[in-house]
């Protein structure tokens, strides 16, 4: 069987392709001025979100200032994931062609562990399907929330796309057609454009995470059979350990290219999404309306993917570490009295004994993270911002 990394992540791939930030692609001229083309429109729309949010503050429209704040936060992670994109290009060359590599090499391994690597295969495209799916269904809220609200009222009417203030001189002609659909379309691409980098970004990291289990497995498989043979022979016992090493070489490599790459990204990403939490708790209960509860509902599912499926899989990646650790110690090296393999055991067992894991600036990502971000942030801090008798819960340590 042929493993492909960009036939089997095709849809992220092609789609970091469409927007020009696949890392392959060589910085020059021509790249700028495609990538500038895609980007100015975006960068008008996050403008004039701003100048709408300096006019509720004036009128003291505290909810449409966090309605445009949080569009605006959506706009911000997507600067971040190009500036990420460019500042860390060759580590995500070489997370691509490490992970292609074991994909070629996995030619002459046994059935059990091409295994290992197909399972977590459909691990990571699990992600792009969710990343995907949520993707679709933000694009779609825009002509939906219209007919929602003229469904709602009853009759025909041109609904604001998303209830903001404009210009004086296109204040005055918001009614009309043309400008309605200009609007709209300019808002469609907006969305699509930020949904196409939050899919082909988004799920490298859990992809890469996922890759880096696998291969922990084939290091557990491995290790188990060097002292279980009743006919031990030392020479070729150093031959499988020398192998072993390598293999926890390039894991160990790879993980801290991930770091690299990722570290202040989800730093940044669990930092906006404690921030856009409570905004979008004090905008349902400040301004109840079905058609704004479906936005809303779009972007904390947004915000629970970018916090979780990272936590969640670096989690997993930790424990597969751990069992590493535990299936090296419990292999069998006792049995035999073979002093090389003992001193390699003592250094491959220190080595381990650091964990295998994802981290921000600050903190490991594992699901207490997550944990963190969406009770302490979600619950204490939107409760205690918007609700001034409220005394925040203590969260599990």
């Amino acid at each position: 069987m042929e493993l492909d990394f960009e036939r089997i992540y095709k849809l992220s791939v092609n789609l970091l392709k469409f927007n020009r930030f696949y890392p392959f692609y060589k910085i020059d001229m021509k790249w700028i001025v495609q990538v500038l083309f895609l980007y100015s429109i975006s960068l008008l729309i996050f403008l004039a979100l701003m100048q709408s949010s300096v006019y509720y503050i004036k009128i003291n429209e505290l909810s449409d200032v966090c309605d445009n704040g949080v569009f605006s936060l959506a706009f911000l992670g997507l600067t971040f994931m190009y500036g990420t994109v460019i500042w860390h290009k060759n580590d995500l060359i070489y997370l691509i062609e490490s992970v292609q590599k074991d994909y070629d090499e996995s030619k002459d391994l046994s059935q059990t562990e091409i295994n290992f690597i197909l399972d977590y295969i459909e691990k990571g495209k699990r992600v792009v399907h969710l990343w995907a799916f949520v993707s679709i269904f933000n694009v779609f809220f825009i002509p939906s929330r219209i007919l929602v609200v003229m469904v709602s009222e009853g009759k025909y009417n041109l609904v604001d796309v998303l209830d903001s203030f404009h210009p004086n001189i296109l204040e005055k002609s918001t009614s009309d057609i043309w400008i309605f659909f200009l609007e709209l379309l300019i808002r469609l691409y907006y969305s699509i454009y930020a949904n196409i980098m939050y899919v082909g970004f988004s799920p490298l990291g859990p992809i890469f995470m996922a890759h880096a289990c696998g291969q922990l497995e084939i290091v557990m498989t491995r290790i188990k059979s060097i002292f279980t043979e009743r006919n031990y022979d030392e020479r070729e016992a150093k031959i499988k350990l020398i192998d072993v090493v390598q293999r926890m070489q390039r894991i160990y490599r790879f993980v801290d290219s991930i770091n690299n790459t990722c570290e202040l990204y989800y730093q940044i990403t669990l930092n906006s999404t404690s921030l856009m939490l409570p905004l979008i708790v004090y905008m349902v209960i400040k301004d109840f309306q079905m058609d704004k509860v479906f936005q809303y509902i779009t972007f904390i599912f947004g915000s629970f993917l970018m916090t979780f499926i990272p936590c969640s899989y670096s989690t997993l990646l930790l424990a597969k570490g751990d069992e590493m650790r535990e299936s090296i110690y419990m292999s069998g090296w006792e049995r035999h009295l073979d002093r090389d393999a003992r001193a390699t055991i003592i250094i491959v067992l220190t080595r381990a004994s650091r964990p295998i894991s994802i981290h921000t600036l600050f903190k490991t990502i594992n699901l207490d993270a997550f944990t963190d971000v969406n009770i302490d942030f979600f619950i204490n801090q939107s409760a205690t911002i918007f609700i001034p008798d409220h005394r925040p819960l203590a969260t599990p340590s």
